[in-house]
């Protein structure tokens, strides 16, 4: 749609009733006048007018005004009379001349040129001079003398530049017995609707009236262009209920046209719920749904637990159907063979001695993990966990604690630095973030050398010192824009308790780039499915659960914070395949990004396998609730590669929500209905996750503003009976359209969106 700015002389601004349209192809704004009219015009042509003209002059302007010659403007450039009737007297149209410069028009001659210009006629009241600022008007008349396409030329000799000028002359002369005005036609066109239509009537026949109805009856006109029966069209026509529209053209000198007629059916049902969302509130970008272990697809000690085929197929599984784009892949171990010799490289922090670190894990992550998931999406992944892991994997590192802290801080940098060069060094990447510990201080106690001692130094001072001493270090070896990831305790208070704490420090702030919290103890909070179930899930969320989701959110906004990361899930108490557990994590997810502005979900592993299982626990139990949490399950001894409960959760978002979308505004009026909502504008998609609590279906109506919807609605459907079951294509209207949603279920929701 063309946009259009109002014109007005800068010393005399005139206010008509009603704008003045001129042609958009000719357009004068002179410094020299005294008063033009206000003009409405598509803002393209008012540039490219006064490019051309140094708004001095039209686009036919012959001269420039410094050189005082006079220069002429017609407007328009064109006359196109459209059908007259032979022997009807013909019709007449106006040229306007104006001479745009500061010297007199000579005006010599007017005439009319061309081989039929018997068919046109002028008259003009501009005499023979024309003074500079002024204009006058050329009246020309098409009288045809015959049927069919006629074209002449306006010719102008006077003393201007490019003379003579013309004004191309054109119109069609039809039978004084008519000819039939166009049949109307109506858009959108006849059918059903599930919400109410603006109907545009229209006829290809210029200058017709349009008489319509909308009770049935005919319409009917006078045979002159007026109509006396029905009402004459003017603007579209809202059809809010079913009825038939009937419409007919009627112009002078032409029979009236036939009657056009078009059935709306419109199915406006009665909504249980009315979801309303706001396209243009917008709170965080997705990161997207990521892994906080490294999948077991690489060799155990004794060689690879999972065949070729099944590795293929779990890797299709997890990040191909699932979703998973992001997580951690691991780190180098600190010991110069396997995990029996762990110890320190050197006794020099500041010099690596890469004989003694042992790389296998890391190589086993590229081949087994990065390689095969990474033509799936799986592009956002990182080093880091247990930073240090003084409790397991660098258990030297208690002594050098106790003795001389400094040193040990300077080890655990070391250990950093190796990780973010080695990879580097071995594949090209420089990767953007490193999880600057899991659970140090709480949970696994990764800080502890026995489970409970942590040294003289407060574990939370240790991690913030840690920040201060390796940020540095990583930016002068080559690691500018590698960014922390902080907080990652055993609960959500204990994450944003140490995430405070390192940024509330100027010296370590920094180097953070995102915040990462837990929802645990097992068996509590977010980490029961049970729990959940019955808090957020019967539309009773845990205010004590949502203040503290709320804190990080506040605390990453504080110090401008983008990635705020739920970053492991897992022994909810639900059996992997259980569809509680399903439904449970479905409203986690909803509630991460509702309440802590959570910019990535993840779970606790991609892919969890039998063999490894066996030798983690010695159980062997892979579909019991101590392994929920995984996306994907592979029992080697059947062949089954399965998607769990979390997995099928995670993936009625991240199929269709990807990274870059932003989540925005919705609002339900029904509790046990929620909604999350993401604008993706790279993909022209508004998605909508829709939760249904109740024992009930729901019919939702969907109403959508800042956004302009089109195409269909699409999308998939979960039910205790079947997962992701794609939904029958339905119409959208503009502004919103209308589900329905079966009790207990888990719907997404995509249409095609604009702003």
């Amino acid at each position: 749609m063309a946009k259009y700015v109002y014109v007005m002389h800068r010393s005399k601004p005139v206010f008509p009733n009603s704008p003045v349209f001129v042609p958009t192809s000719r357009f004068l704004l002179h410094h020299s006048q005294r008063v033009i009219p206000v003009i409405l015009l598509p803002i393209a042509t008012l540039l490219v007018a006064l490019f051309l003209t140094g708004c001095g002059g039209g686009t036919a302007s012959s001269s420039n005004p410094s050189t005082g010659s006079p220069a002429v403007l017609f407007s328009p450039a064109s006359l196109s009379f459209g059908s007259v009737q032979t022997g009807s007297g013909g019709t007449s149209l106006p040229v306007i001349v104006q001479n745009t410069n500061n010297a007199t028009l000579q005006i010599n001659q007017m005439t009319i040129s061309g081989a039929q210009n018997g068919n046109f006629a002028q008259s003009s009241n501009c005499g023979s001079s024309l003074a500079a600022g002024n204009s006058c008007t050329i009246s020309v008349t098409f009288n045809p003398s015959q049927t069919g396409q006629q074209s002449a030329t306006l010719q102008v000799s006077d003393n201007a530049a490019g003379s003579p000028q013309g004004v191309s002359l054109s119109g069609t002369g039809t039978s004084s017995g008519g000819g039939s005005v166009a049949t109307p036609t109506f858009n959108p066109s006849a059918g059903a609707y599930s919400s109410a239509q603006s109907v545009t009537i229209s006829t290809t026949t210029a200058g017709a009236t349009l008489c319509y109805t909308t009770d049935g009856s005919t319409p009917t006109a006078n045979g002159a262009g007026t109509c006396t029966q029905g009402t004459t069209y003017s603007s579209p026509v809202n059809v809010a209920t079913s009825e038939t529209l009937k419409a007919l053209g009627s112009k002078s000198g032409y029979s009236d046209s036939s009657v056009g007629s078009a059935a709306y059916t419109i199915t406006t049902n009665t909504v249980d719920v009315t979801v309303t969302v706001n396209g243009a509130t917008e709170y965080q970008t997705l990161d997207g749904f990521g892994q906080a272990e490294p999948s077991t697809l690489g060799p155990w000690p004794s060689g690879p637990n999972i065949s070729d085929s099944l590795r293929a197929t779990a890797v299709e599984k997890a990040y191909g159907e699932v979703g998973l784009n992001m997580g951690i892949i691991g780190a180098l171990l600190e010991s110069p063979g396997d995990y029996s010799q762990r110890a320190n490289d050197n006794s020099d922090a500041f010099l690596i001695n890469w004989s003694g670190f042992n790389t296998i894990y890391l190589n086993n992550a590229k081949q087994y993990v990065v390689n095969l998931a990474k033509p799936y999406g799986f592009n956002n992944y990182y080093l880091g966990a247990e930073a240090p892991n003084v409790r397991w994997a660098s258990p030297w590192l208690n002594a050098i604690r106790d003795s001389n802290y400094s040193d040990f801080l300077d080890e655990a940098a070391e250990q950093i630095e190796a990780n973010m060069t080695w990879w580097n060094n071995t594949y090209g990447e420089t990767l953007p973030f490193y999880q600057l510990g899991n659970e140090q201080a709480s949970g696994n106690h990764a800080s502890t050398s026995d489970g409970s001692y942590y040294g003289t130094v407060p574990i939370t001072q240790q991690m913030v010192d840690l920040a201060k001493r390796a940020g540095p270090r990583l930016a002068n070896s080559g690691f500018p824009n590698t960014k922390f990831i902080v907080g990652i305790e055993e609960t959500e208070q204990d994450s944003l308790s140490m995430a405070s704490a390192i940024l509330s420090d100027p010296a370590a702030a920094p180097y953070v780039g995102g915040i990462g919290y837990h929802a645990y103890p097992y068996g509590s909070g977010y980490s029961s499915a049970s729990y959940i179930l019955s808090t957020s899930g019967a539309g009773k969320p845990d205010s004590a659960l949502v203040a503290v989701r709320n804190n990080i959110r506040d605390l990453a906004a504080q110090h401008n914070i983008q990635h705020i990361w739920m970053a492991e899930n897992s022994h909810s108490g639900a059996a992997t395949l259980d569809y509680s557990d399903f439904r449970a994590r479905a409203i986690q997810i909803h509630d991460e990004f509702l309440y802590a502005n959570a910019s990535a979900y993840f779970a606790e592993g991609a892919i969890w396998d039998l063999i490894s299982l066996q030798n983690h626990s010695g159980s062997t139990d892979l579909y019991g609730a101590d392994d929920e949490g995984n996306a994907v399950l592979v029992d080697e001894n059947t062949g089954a590669v399965d998607i769990t409960g979390i997995g099928y959760a995670i993936g009625h978002y991240a199929r269709w929500i990807k990274p870059g979308a932003k989540r925005v505004d919705v609002t339900t009026s029904d509790p046990l209905v929620q909604v999350t909502t993401f604008r993706d504008d790279g993909r022209s998609r508004l998605t909508l996750v829709v939760i249904n609590n109740n024992s009930s279906s729901k019919s939702v109506g969907v109403n959508v503003a800042g956004l302009s919807l089109s195409g269909n609605v699409t999308g998939e459907q979960s039910t205790s009976t079947a997962y992701w079951q794609t939904l029958p294509a339905g119409a959208s209207g503009t502004n919103g359209f209308t589900i329905t949603v079966p009790a207990l279920s888990v719907t997404t929701v995509v249409t095609t969106s604009a702003p």
